[in-house]
This record gives structure tokens, C-alpha cells and sequence, in this order.
């Protein structure tokens, strides 16, 4: 899922960075007006950011302690199973949040929100023109 082929003491330094980047993000934000509309998209990221480094922090020191569980660890993100899992299911995410941003961007649009249907609907050709870019790059490489 997240960094699946670094080690775990790489992904921990990673965990403790986007926790480090959400708390940056909730200090730049109290220094705000109360009313600046900055100040609540840097308390929104800043606080998923912080939630997810703690999240995950405590994940994989709780793995990190115990080695059998660290072994077990390492070998799941590498399995093949697990990983066509993974795959299918990032497929199945990205069609979905395709599709909502689609439907939310007609959605605008109907109600008179020009510039957000419009942001949502290029939003979701740029999505689409990466996938098939990404997609041809992995086909020529494998």
C-alpha cells in the first residue's frame, strides 16, 4: 500500500515526516486570521496529515518491536497475491474517485458552479490522460 517495497525502518522515517509536515502545516495555520480561508485548508491538511503519521508511526513500531512480526511484515509486501490485491484495488479507487469527481463536476455545473464543474471535470481528464500514460510506460518497461 503505502512505500511497499521499503524497508520499515524507511517507511517509520517517512511516517514520522508527514508527521512532521501536518504539524508545520497546524502551526502555519493558527498563525492565520480566523476568518482566512488558508488558515481552514491548512487546519484540514495538517490535521489528516498529523492523524495519518501518528497512525502509521504507531503501526510500525508496533511491528519494529517484534521481530517475527517484522519478518511476517516484509514478506506480506512482497507476496504476489498481495499484491495483485493491491493493485486491484488501487484500480478499483481510482475509478471511483474518478467517477464521483466526475459526477460532482456535472453536478456543479447544473447548479450554476461554472468554474468548480469545470475544475472537476478537467480534474478527471487529467486523471484519466495519467493512467493511460502511466499505463503504456509499464507496458514498454515489463
Amino acid at each position: 500500500m503505502f512505500c511497499k517495497n521499503w524497508s520499515l525502518k524507511r517507511q517509520l522515517q517517512i511516517a514520522l515526516g508527514f508527521g512532521a509536515v501536518g504539524c508545520v502545516c497546524l502551526a502555519a495555520a493558527l498563525l492565520m486570521p480566523q476568518d482566512s480561508y488558508l488558515r481552514g485548508f491548512l487546519l484540514g491538511c495538517g490535521s489528516a496529515l498529523l492523524a495519518f503519521g501518528v497512525i502509521r508511526t504507531l503501526m510500525l513500531r508496533k511491528k519494529l518491536r517484534s521481530p517475527e512480526e517484522a519478518t511476517e511484515y516484509e514478506a506480506q509486501q512482497r507476496d504476489e497475491r498481495m499484491s495483485f490485491i493491491r493493485s486491484k484495488s488501487c484500480a478499483m479507487t481510482l475509478f471511483l474517485s474518478m467517477g464521483l469527481e466526475y459526477a460532482g463536476g456535472i453536478a456543479a455545473l447544473i447548479a450554476g458552479q461554472r468554474i468548480l464543474g469545470m475544475v472537476l471535470c478537467w480534474v478527471v481528464v487529467g486523471q484519466a490522460v495519467l493512467r493511460l500514460v502511466f499505463e503504456k510506460y509499464y507496458q514498454k518497461k515489463y
